[in-house]
Formats: structure tokens, sequence, C-alpha cells
């Protein structure tokens, strides 16, 4: 995984030598912006070291990923992570989908409900809130549940358009950092992204 930024490798760059070498897959995270006015520590944990710049100048991960697609072959490309508890699910799904059709069904979606209170709070998402809102706006990931039950609330959009990808394209991954949050998706789900942060 890596930030893509403006001062960083290009992403076609990268994605034409990670291809050549032989990566399996390229992994872009996302912050929609970092508040100037900043409390939270860098991971949500005290005593955390400062939050390096690179956060505050990451590409938008479908683009870069969507521009990979274009000049790549075979090389998985993913969101390591989506933070969907504060994006629209009908455009979240739409960008996955483009992705996923542009580079013939590479797309990996991984997706979490993030640890920036202040960022959050820009989206209209409370801190408390953000495990929920990730909940509701998640696809159940089958064709067959989304034909079954279309009137989910607040997740049908995204339950329609990543159901119009190939079933056996698409992946989806759930973050969790250990919290409560885990147990309740670990049922559900085809993988798990786990990390920390310093």
């Amino acid at each position: 995984m890596i930030f893509p930024t403006d001062q960083t490798i290009q992403p076609t760059t990268l994605g034409i030598e990670a291809e050549a070498r032989g990566f399996e897959s390229i992994w872009f995270p996302e912050h929609s912006h970092i508040p100037v006015s900043r409390v939270t520590p860098w991971g949500g944990r005290e005593g955390a070291p400062p939050l390096p710049d690179f956060y505050a100048r990451t590409h938008d991960q479908f683009v870069a990923l969507g521009a990979i697609a274009a000049v790549t072959k075979t090389i998985k490309l993913g969101t390591g992570i989506t933070l969907l508890a504060q994006r629209d699910p009908v455009w979240t799904a739409k960008a996955a989908a483009s992705v996923d059709h542009i580079s013939g069904g590479r797309f990996i979606l991984g997706v979490g409900y993030g640890w920036n209170k202040e960022e959050l709070n820009t989206h209209g998402v409370a801190y408390n809130d953000r495990r929920d809102r990730l909940r509701a706006k998640l696809s159940t990931g089958t064709r067959a549940e989304v034909e079954h039950n279309p009137d989910v609330e607040l997740a049908g959009p995204i339950r329609e358009a990543l159901a119009s990808m190939p079933e056996e394209d698409r992946e989806i991954l759930i973050q969790s950092l250990f919290e409560p949050g885990l147990r309740s998706f670990i049922k559900r789900r085809e993988a798990f992204l786990l990390y920390s942060t310093p």
C-alpha cells in the first residue's frame, strides 16, 4: 500500500513497474481531506507521532486506480480502504463498478469507517455513529440477496450497483482496527484487511 500524492511516483508509472515486477496487487488508501484544526491523534491513538504530510496530499483513490487500470493488464487494484461511512453510497458504488469494468474485473473494494473525528464531522458523521453508517451503506454482497431483499434501508443503491459487477470478479474487504465492529462483520464477509497505525 502506498499513499499516491503529487510528491510520489505517478500512479500509472507505479502500476506499470509493479506489474512488470510480478506484484499481485496495488492498494491505495483515502482521506477526503485532513482538517486544519486537528485534534484526533494519528490513527486515533493517544501518543502517536505527528500525522505525516502525505495524508493531506493523497489523490482520489478511484481516479488513481482507474488510471492504473488503463495501463496494466493483470495486477489487482484495491482500495485500502474506502471510508464508506463518510461517502455517498451511490457515487461510491458507481466509482467501484467503473474501475472494476475498466480493469476487466481486477478491482477489490476495501471499506472501513475511519478514525479522524474532524474529517468525519466535515461529512456530517458523528464519530460514535460511524460503524452504524458503514453497516447501513454496505452491500450484503450477492446478486441473489439483492434481488430477494431490494428494500434494505440506505443500502439499496450500493447493493444494486455492486450487484451489477460480475459476481466472480467482485471482492469486498472490511477494515477494522480490532474494535467491537470486527465481530459484527466477521460472519458476513469474504476477507479482512487488518492493520494498525503508530
